[in-house]
């Protein structure tokens, strides 16, 4: 497995992303050390809690043009971040075109990481969503949210998407700027429906961030990985198409219709993304 000089300076990068999400969740836990125990906040401590009051400014500024497009695009994001990368790598393939298509593969195994880190994190840290810590927290139900807060997983996987187009096209904004876009969008959603404190997402865009450039870091073995099974050179040579931005942008329109004709009013359609659902084990040994 060889490694050249960007790649180390992306993964010092990446390690320096990570302390400093630790760091922030240091000193966030700091003063909510009993936030596992604690069903309702009182007023006084939502008033010396900063991270609550942003909660508050955003939840409680509400219009109705917010309230559908914070909908769309906030039951948009499990889908789009399945279907981008499956059609990046299904319409390159069959162009022949092997940089996007390598740029496909480097965006799963980002995704992959990604929810490794988050998920795992969701289980051991336990944090309840702010509708049920707090009184009077404006809500909705949604397809696909698990039961814990910390870190948000809209955020980490929408700002994984981004950062891992950025490294790939970075002379390219109208690649990744629709997808910058998007995770800001959904970041500010998530508190806007109550589902997710500022430090979740704060954290999530860390954890994103920092899932992308360790895919990126290893894009070599990836891509040597990936050429076993399409018989495909290793070769890596940038080449974008007016094509490459659409993959997004499809992905992100079809998951709107899928969820707003399909999903959105289907109570009979439900999908558990809580690590607990499917029994998952981690170092001590407790079986949530």
């Amino acid at each position: 497995m060889k490694f050249y000089k960007d790649d180390l300076i992306y993964a010092l990068l990446c390690t320096l992303l990570i302390q400093a999400n630790i760091t922030a969740q240091s000193i966030i836990w700091s003063d909510t050390s009993d936030i596992k125990s604690k069903v309702l906040y009182t007023k006084s401590y939502e008033k010396d809690n900063l991270d609550i009051r942003i909660f508050r400014s955003i939840n409680n500024s509400r219009n109705k043009l917010k309230d559908n497009i914070f909908d769309v695009v906030d039951r948009s994001v499990i889908f789009t971040t399945i279907l981008t990368p499956l059609s990046q790598f299904a319409v390159s393939n069959a162009e022949g075109n092997v940089y996007d298509e390598n740029s496909a593969i480097i965006l799963v195994a980002s995704e992959i990481i990604n929810f490794g880190l988050v998920y795992s994190t969701k289980t051991l840290v336990r944090r309840k969503r702010p509708y049920q810590s707090l009184n009077n927290v404006y809500t909705r139900k949604a397809f696909g949210d698990d039961k814990y807060s910390f870190p948000s997983g809209h955020s980490s996987f929408t700002f994984t998407m981004a950062t891992s187009y950025l490294l790939r096209y970075p002379q390219y904004p109208l690649v990744y700027m629709p997808v910058f876009a998007y995770a800001l969008l959904t970041s500010y959603g998530r508190p806007y429906f109550g589902m997710h404190y500022p430090s979740d997402i704060l954290a999530g865009a860390l954890y994103g961030i920092s899932s992308a450039i360790i895919a990126y870091s290893v894009r070599k073995p990836l891509i040597e990985f990936k050429s076993r099974f399409t018989g495909n050179n290793t070769e890596d040579e940038t080449s974008v198409r007016s094509l490459n931005s659409l993959y997004f942008c499809t992905s992100f329109a079809l998951s709107a219709i899928i969820n707003t004709f399909i999903l959105k009013n289907n109570e009979t359609v439900k999908l558990n993304t809580s690590p607990e659902a499917y029994g998952i084990r981690f170092m001590t040994g407790i079986r949530f």
